[in-house]
């Protein structure tokens, strides 16, 4: 998920890593990590999520200087 302005998911789909093709990522405008952080908690309730997958890994990449409401998220 990007997260400038709003969050947006970066890659729509699931993807098989050895299909994934990468577009950087441009960093500028506000930076809506609760709003983020609130799409990845959606994505991870079950459902949609499968009850017995596999725990995903959460990568966050940030300036550091949230313009939302983190602690919301």
């Amino acid at each position: 998920i990007t997260f400038a302005d709003g969050a947006h998911w970066h890659i729509e789909q699931p993807t098989p890593a050895a299909e994934l093709r990468w577009t950087d990522v441009k960093a500028g405008g506000h930076t809506d990590m609760g709003t983020a952080l609130r799409q990845v908690a959606e994505a991870l309730k079950t459902p949609p999520m499968l009850e017995r997958a596999v725990s995903p890994v959460l990568v966050l990449v940030t300036d550091g200087h949230h313009t939302d409401d983190f602690e919301g998220g």
